[in-house]
């Protein structure tokens, strides 16, 4: 097979060279008809983000109540935490109180070593 001898354009590869055609003309009614829908898909694209923020928004405001709703909670968990702590710092002021929390404390761990033994 010779090689130098065929011609190795595209054309003689895949048959005979396409026809010519002609440069597109500008018709402005196609150009207008692309610009309206190219406009109509800007606007649906508009509203589907204008919707997701207005999603957000509400979703920021239930939030936001929620938190409050929690931090109204946790501050009546504070107060009542802040209240045991001062009775504890009482309990623990004089001697008489330590000693008979030491016993209060010695009898609670007598009764649930008693109760892990008969009922195990």
């Amino acid at each position: 097979m010779n090689f130098g001898t065929r011609d190795r354009t595209r054309g003689s590869l895949f048959g005979d060279d396409p026809p010519l055609t002609k440069e597109p003309v500008f018709d402005p009614e196609t150009a207008e008809r692309d610009n309206e829908r190219g406009l109509e898909h800007m606007a649906e694209r508009a509203a589907m983000l204008k919707k997701i923020t207005m999603d957000m928004n509400e979703e920021a405001d239930s939030q936001l109540a929620l938190l409050d709703r929690v931090s109204g909670a946790l501050d009546g968990a504070r107060s009542l935490l802040a209240g045991a702590a001062e009775k504890f710092n009482k309990v623990f002021e004089t001697k008489h109180s330590r000693h008979m929390l030491s016993i209060v404390t010695g009898i609670t761990i007598a009764g649930l070593v008693l109760y892990y033994v008969v009922f195990r």
